[in-house]
């Protein structure tokens, strides 16, 4: 009890803006947006094609996740779609993003992870090989983490956040802070989902 107590306290004082209780429907209805916008992911991973910048992806600015979007013909409308689903439910329950992330992000991260590695090796074939998306030591397994990242990042924007403070938000509720969510080049990523 004293840790709620504590925390009521934070909330206070406003050192922490995000209550940590969601209720069942809240829940319900932000896990229903979000796995929408994989389905969409998936059905579109269905109809893809290699990229022809497959072969030469060092050209569009370097090995990052920008080049990456940017390289694939309409990855960037896909995510962009994704994003606007999840971003109307956060914004419906905009001070539960973070609640939501800290109960439901874990398994809904591997949902993900698995859904945007398929679709990375799908369009990138020589890029990533036989890459294991659940293998930490490969490149895969980054950039579709970051995607996956970004791709909260943007749902908040579009719900009403700052970007930087978005980042904030998504990073204090999904396991481990997802380290990535700090760098530019995510933010960077995140924004023009959301413009998509």
């Amino acid at each position: 009890m004293l840790s709620e107590e504590f925390r009521r306290m934070q909330v206070l004082a406003g050192l922490i803006t995000e209550e940590y209780n969601i209720n069942e429907e809240t829940e319900d209805e932000i896990l229903a947006a979000m796995k929408q916008a994989v389905n969409v992911i998936d059905s579109a991973e269905h109809n893809a094609k290699p990229s022809p910048k497959d072969g030469n992806i060092e050209e569009l600015g370097g090995l990052g996740i920008a080049a990456l979007i940017t390289g694939a013909p309409g990855i960037l409308n896909v995510l962009g779609k994704g994003v606007d689903l999840i971003g109307k439910a956060f914004g419906k329950n905009k001070t539960k993003i973070g609640s939501f992330l800290q109960k439901k992000g874990h398994q809904l991260e591997d949902i993900y992870i698995n859904s945007l590695g398929g679709w990375l090796k799908k369009l990138y074939p020589k890029k990533y090989g036989e890459q294991d998306v659940h293998d930490k030591t490969t490149k895969l397994y980054d950039d579709a983490h970051k995607i996956y990242g970004a791709m909260l990042i943007g749902a908040a924007v579009v719900s009403g956040y700052e970007a930087g403070q978005a980042a904030n938000i998504v990073a204090k509720g999904v396991e481990g802070g997802l380290t990535f969510l700090k760098g530019k080049e995510v933010l960077d990523v995140a924004q023009k989902i959301a413009a998509a």
